[in-house]
């Protein structure tokens, strides 16, 4: 961090031919202005450039880590910027054009939100209109940003213009023989002023690293916004409308991709002997590379070369055979059905359009009302299908030339819907429920084939019994008694005779409820018999039937 300067340093042979002379007197010149001692475990060293001819500044921070063992790791980091950020004139004219971009984007938004009319629940609810918001919210913050640039900038120049002052004001001080005493002053303010100047560049630079990435970000979410005008063109719109088609599954697909990208599995069997499985962030990296074919696989079997082997194998055919496969045909489906969405079947390219459009400005085609009144017009018209010639009186301005184009365009309209293709996934899905339907009628035609080859048995059997004994078949007829094997015909006589034991078993129980009921009835008769002569009152007769008692006993 000091402006002394060092002397010549040899080379690292020469310094190992040479016992390092200078090298050491170098380093005892650092340890007496106390720049190294024996603690010293850090060095950071700040350098700032400025090419006049190119008109950009370069500051580098060089970060020296000295580890207990000698070790010593050195990390850079340098910052380049433009000294006068309008120097070019083109950079004046992409301001411009971004700002009058920026501002059409904004009238178009608000024009877009009066005219739909809808509520502030509604249009949070609507995406579409969210992020049209956010976008023109984030144009606001980059050019406040852009401003605020070019302010600090300003502050950075006057500073570095400080520094270089009081250097030259240091070196006239030290040619003119001044004191001491004003010396040591110049040397503390230039060392004060380099130091502010290094802070500031250094937070300067780290505001400029967060505007480029805030920048980038801005540019890659107003990628979107060109798919509407792609509307105009047929084949760009195939495209474009394969990836809004495809966005939703592609999202689906991401999740379940790095998921199952074996970066932390990685992390865990090589981080311990590859550098680039250390981190998981590292890993990632790796495993890209993996990917794309950049590997070495000495370097992962190193250890176990069997893991390796089934590690990498697996890798290879999760991600690559698999995964990448079903990206492609994710990518396929989704332009095949964005194609048979075409309206067209000769698409124009847009060289054609290109060349078209002049006549198409200098026509009445241009003017939105004509179309509007048109449509009105159309819309009363009584006849099923429309000429040319009631194109033209409906609508005078339309020359013979455009009435036939529009006519052959509806033609082709008509024809497509009516031939209009499947997509691979409704291919597929036909082709299943084809094979579903086909299996379960085969089922169905095998078990009617069944009961038919059962039927035609069972007749031929009742064929050949009447026929031995002398009678004339009918359909009518029972079916011939089924001859049961020996064995059979002995469990048949022993089920039977268990189901007489059971019966004459159940018998004799109910014969013997039976007489305890009526011995029970004579026993209650003969204690009503004494009760009633006892207390002398006449014994009612009894009924033969018993009745129900509604009522509760006395």
């Amino acid at each position: 961090r000091r402006w002394d300067p060092l002397p010549e340093r040899p080379s690292r042979l020469q310094a190992r031919k040479l016992s390092t002379p200078l090298s050491w007197s170098s380093i005892g010149g650092k340890r007496d202005n106390s720049w190294l001692d024996e603690q010293t475990a850090w060095i950071g060293i700040w350098v700032t450039l400025l090419n006049p001819d190119l008109g950009v500044f370069t500051n580098t921070l060089a970060h020296i880590f000295v580890a207990p063992s000698g070790e010593m790791v050195a990390l850079t980091a340098a910052w380049t910027f433009l000294a006068a950020p309008y120097q070019n004139k083109a950079i004046i004219i992409a301001d411009v054009t971004f700002a009058l971009l920026w501002l059409l984007f904004v009238a178009l938004f608000m024009v877009r939100f009066k005219s739909r009319k809808m509520s502030v629940k509604e249009t949070l609810a609507d995406f579409g209109m969210i992020f049209d918001g956010m976008l023109s919210l984030g144009g606001v913050a980059i050019i406040l940003a852009w401003i605020y640039y070019v302010l600090w900038l300003n502050d950075v120049f006057r500073n570095v213009s400080q520094v270089a002052l009081s250097r030259e004001g240091l070196n006239v001080l030290s040619n003119t023989n001044g004191t001491a005493l004003d010396s040591l002053d110049a040397n503390t303010d230039y060392t004060e002023k380099v130091d502010a100047m290094h802070v500031e560049l250094l937070r300067f630079c780290e505001y400029l690293e967060k505007c480029r990435l805030g920048y980038a970000w801005y540019a890659i979410l107003l990628t979107p916004c060109f798919l509407p005008a792609f509307k105009v063109q047929p084949r760009l719109l195939v495209l474009a409308r394969t990836i809004q088609l495809a966005f939703i599954d592609l999202i689906h697909f991401f999740i379940i991709f790095f998921t199952m990208f074996f970066d932390i599995s990685g992390m865990f069997a090589f981080g311990h002997f590859v550098p680039e499985f250390e981190e998981p962030s590292v890993a990632m990296e790796k495993c890209w590379q993996l990917l794309l074919g950049d590997f070495s696989f000495d370097e992962l079997s190193e250890e176990s070369q069997v893991f390796a082997i089934l590690w990498f194998s697996a890798f290879v055919a999760t991600l690559v055979f698999v995964m990448l496969n079903m990206l492609l045909a994710i990518i396929f489906d989704r332009y095949a059905e964005a194609r048979s969405e075409a309206t067209a079947k000769k698409q124009p390219t847009i060289f054609e359009q290109l060349w078209r459009l002049p006549a198409w400005l200098r026509s009445d085609a241009t003017n939105p009302k004509l179309y509007q009144e048109l449509l009105t017009a159309l819309s009363k018209f009584e006849k099923a299908e429309i000429s040319k010639q009631d194109l033209q009186s409906v609508a005078p301005w339309i020359s013979p030339e455009l009435a036939h184009e529009m006519l052959s365009a509806c033609r082709g309209l008509e024809m497509h819907e009516l031939e209009k293709s499947l997509s691979i996934t409704d291919a597929t899905k036909l082709i299943v429920i084809i094979k579903t339907s086909v299996r379960d009628i085969a089922k169905d035609l095998n078990v009617l084939l069944l009961r038919w080859r059962k039927k035609e048995w069972t007749q031929n059997r009742g064929k050949a019994a009447a026929k031995r004994i002398g009678a004339v078949w009918d359909a009518s007829m029972p079916q011939p008694p089924v001859r049961l094997d020996k064995a059979k015909r002995e469990r048949l006589q022993k089920c039977r005779m268990c189901v007489a034991r059971l019966e004459g078993f159940l018998d004799r129980a109910i014969r013997y409820s039976v007489q305890k009921q009526a011995e029970s009835d004579s026993m209650l008769d003969f204690v009503e018999t004494k009760v009633h002569s006892r207390l002398k009152i006449s014994r009612p007769s009894r009924p033969s039937e018993p009745e129900a008692i509604s009522a509760k006993p006395p």
